[in-house]
């Protein structure tokens, strides 16, 4: 079943993703309310280039990763790529004992960076090269950001657990989505956490083939182009005694089925800023007809 997610919510402008999207679910419309009824609002819908995406490729490159690697990961990776729309940057790495970048968020040639890819490593330190990605998307300035996992999902961490990745993607609204490549219940257990913990989604591979089934890759450019971004005015919210305000955002489907989710937003700060910026405008304007009350009579 589809769930809406709110992947960040800046001031008045929420970016929410059909969290299970399908090509039959797609949005047609959204609208924010609270128990007054509804707000002022204006949407974009993904795709758009209103809506540019940085996402990074991270593979696993431990030894026990080569025949998964050659079988399955690069023509998926090809594949993937080749949905990217002309305003979205995509980058790929790999990992083992440390993280090396193979394709910045401008390449065009995914092949050549694919060939750079060297599966050789001995360790796999998952969490903290999970966490270095995002940190690396974090500086991009796109207005969604997605962190691609190739991994049997075996962490040999010493000082890093999936709590830390998943604190650090939540703090710079980044999407972890997933691609599995051996099934064991702790490994695909991360894997799965790291996802739907980020508002992102799984997909296994097929143990022996390496292969994914082939609604997958429909499933993920669904999943990157979903959902969309709303904004209103932050004057039109008021706080409660808690100097709160619950909103309610409400998705219409193509199917006609809709989904809701609420949200809670700290509207005391954001009058406080509003007004804090009023002042600032009146105190500037006070003192640039004072000068020129000098300058008349001085």
């Amino acid at each position: 079943a589809n769930s809406l997610s709110i992947i960040s919510q800046k001031e008045s402008v929420i970016d929410w993703r059909l969290q299970y999207a399908l090509s039959h679910s797609k949005a047609i419309s959204a609208k924010v309310s609270t128990n007054r009824g509804d707000l002022n609002a204006s949407s974009t819908f993904a795709p758009s280039s209103e809506l540019s995406t940085a996402l990074l490729f991270l593979v696993d490159s431990s030894t026990p990763m080569k025949k998964a690697y050659k079988d399955g990961i690069q023509p998926t990776i090809k594949k993937l790529f080749s949905q990217k729309n002309p305003w979205d940057f995509w980058a790929l790495a790999q990992f083992d004992e440390k993280l090396v970048l193979r394709g910045d968020f401008n390449q065009t040639n995914i092949n050549e960076s694919l060939k750079k890819v060297e599966i050789k490593g001995r360790e796999t330190e998952l969490f903290r090269f999970a966490i270095d990605a995002i940190k690396m998307l974090k500086e991009r300035k796109e207005s969604r950001k997605f962190l691609v996992l190739f991994t049997d999902g075996m962490a040999e961490d010493q000082g890093y657990v999936f709590d830390d990745v998943i604190k650090e993607a939540r703090q710079n609204n980044i999407t972890i989505l997933s691609f599995g490549y051996k099934k064991t219940s702790v490994a695909i257990g991360n894997l799965r956490r790291l996802a739907s913990d980020t508002g992102g989604r799984l997909w296994i591979a097929d143990e022996r083939t390496a292969k994914l089934e082939e609604n997958s890759y429909k499933e993920f450019n669904q999943s990157i182009i979903s959902g969309g971004e709303i904004k209103f005015k932050k004057s039109q919210l008021h706080p409660n005694e808690q100097g709160k305000e619950i909103i309610t955002l409400s998705v219409k489907l193509e199917d006609n089925s809709s989904i809701k989710t609420q949200i809670t937003i700290p509207v005391e700060k954001l009058i406080i800023e509003e007004e804090s910026s009023s002042k600032l405008w009146l105190l500037l304007l006070a003192v640039i007809f004072l000068l020129f009350l000098l300058f008349l009579y001085g």
